[in-house]
């Protein structure tokens, strides 16, 4: 479903200066040019969106503006139909992506914060979006769902209440909103894919 709705978004080549829709755009781009729907292909045209979401987020919660901004993608695809701005399914404008939003399909290793608290937080937010986007379909490449599984049960349980009650996030609405703002943040470092990769090999380690 989100493959198809993100498909449909793809428009012509001109990549828009305005972030907000220029994410939209590269995330149909990524989608309408995919062979077929993979984990990898989520978290890039994700990638896209949530780079979008820092922009436009009236206030709210990274997580819950994105999830928000997930669900337009239909109305905006709908206004691109009824303007006639689809075109080629997105295959032409994903250099003018790539260019604009290097990391979003890079493969490169991600280097971590430092600081222990900032950098656990982080992983547990990427390796639990990348669990949840992992329980369906092909991998891609990505890690598979059981390794995510345990990714997200080890970050959780270095998060035990005693610390996160010593960090002041002792209630679960604080936690999430630092969570989600980390998340945010990890986009500067790379995909979800990427950084999950680093924060499982953090793990090994």
């Amino acid at each position: 479903m989100l493959l198809l709705t993100l498909a449909a978004f793809a428009q012509s080549p001109a990549l828009e200066a305005d972030p907000v829709r220029a994410g939209m755009t590269c995330g149909a781009a990524a989608a309408a040019t995919a062979d077929e729907a993979t984990v990898r292909l989520t978290v890039q045209a994700s990638y896209f969106v949530m780079q979008a979401t820092r922009v436009d987020r009236l206030g709210k919660p990274f997580l819950e503006r994105f999830e928000e901004m997930m669900g337009e993608l239909a109305g905006h695809a709908g206004e691109l139909v009824r303007s006639g701005r689809i075109t080629d399914g997105g295959a032409a404008i994903l250099a003018e992506c790539d260019r604009r939003f290097p990391l979003a399909r890079s493969t490169a290793p991600v280097r971590l914060p430092s600081d222990p608290l900032r950098r656990d937080l982080m992983c547990l937010g990427v390796v639990s979006f990348l669990e949840g986007a992992s329980r369906e379909g092909a991998t891609g490449g990505t890690p598979t769902h059981d390794e995510m599984v345990r990714a997200q049960a080890a970050y959780t349980a270095l998060l035990d209440d005693d610390r996160m009650r010593g960090a002041g996030l002792g209630e679960e609405e604080d936690a999430m909103r630092v969570v989600g703002e980390l998340t945010a943040d990890s986009l500067e470092l790379g995909n979800t894919e990427m950084v999950s990769r680093a924060c499982m090999a953090r793990l090994e380690g």
